[in-house]
């Protein structure tokens, strides 16, 4: 079994806190991406990529409650 790298747990990071609308994981995870060394545009992917899952996920839900 393979091991992340900082820079990879750190990206899942920056998308889950996204994902979880928790503001201060965000901070604390988009500084430590930064920190990692990531670049900027890798974290902005990532909270992109953050934002598809919460959107898609709040859709998904409101779904089921219209069935």
């Amino acid at each position: 079994m393979g091991v992340l790298t900082d820079k990879e747990r750190e990206t899942v990071a920056v998308a889950a806190a996204i994902g979880a609308g928790c503001q201060p994981c965000t901070q604390h995870h988009v500084r430590e991406a930064l920190r990692a060394g990531l670049s900027p545009q890798d974290v902005e992917r990532a909270i992109d990529d953050g934002w598809t899952v919460r959107a898609e996920g709040s859709i998904a839900v409101a779904t089921v409650g219209w069935r």
